[in-house]
Formats: structure tokens, C-alpha cells, sequence
């Protein structure tokens, strides 16, 4: 699909661009939209053959390095000490028991006097 589309992105934009030059060299009609409809043609069979063959290289390729990279991640992750303590924290938590903060529990402080 994306072949198809990208052929038929590339074969407007070449028959847009042959027609623009028609009409800015004063062509006539029938042979500014004859030269378009050749251009448009060749360009989409040509744009198929390139993403073709470029889709067809970098398939495998593709595949292989994000299944490598898939593997490797899953492999290498290492929790850092941040992360364990602060599970260890929500642990504790869970144990103790949760407690809402309510304006008892908190600390008033007053501002400094000058």
C-alpha cells in the first residue's frame, strides 16, 4: 500500500509540474496535458520500482534490528536505586497503612519576622 501511494504522490507531482511549465511557456492545451498524462505514467512506474526495490533491501533489515532491539531491551533493563527504593517506600506504605493528609497531621510553620 504505501508503494502504491508513494508512486501515485510522486507520479501528480511530476504531472503537475510538466503542466505548470506548459502554461508558463504557452504550450498548447492537448500537448501540455498529453506531455502531463506520459509524465504522470512514467514517473508512478518508475516511483513503483524504486520503492520496490528499496522497501525489499531494507525489509530484512528492518525486521532483524527491531527484533534485536526488542531482545536487548528486555535483557538490559536493571532497575536503578531510585526506582527500588521507591518501591520499597510504597511497600512500607501499603503495609503501615495509607493515611490522607489532613491539616492535622501537617506541620504549621510561621513566617520569619524581620
Amino acid at each position: 500500500m504505501f508503494k502504491i501511494g508513494m508512486s501515485l504522490v510522486l507520479a501528480v507531482i511530476a504531472a503537475f509540474v510538466i503542466v505548470l511549465a506548459g502554461f508558463l511557456n504557452e504550450v498548447r492545451v492537448g500537448t501540455m496535458l498529453l506531455r502531463g498524462l506520459l509524465g504522470f505514467v512514467v514517473t508512478g512506474v518508475v516511483g513503483a520500482l524504486l520503492v520496490t526495490v528499496f522497501e525489499a533491501r531494507n525489509l530484512e533489515t528492518a525486521e532483524n534490528s527491531s527484533r534485536e532491539r526488542d531482545e536487548d531491551e528486555q535483557m538490559s533493563y536493571i532497575p536503578s536505586d531510585d526506582e527500588t527504593e521507591h518501591r520499597d517506600e510504597e511497600e512500607a506504605g501499603e503495609e503501615a497503612g495509607f493515611q490522607p493528609l489532613t491539616d492535622q497531621n501537617l506541620e504549621h510553620l510561621q513566617p520569619p519576622e524581620s
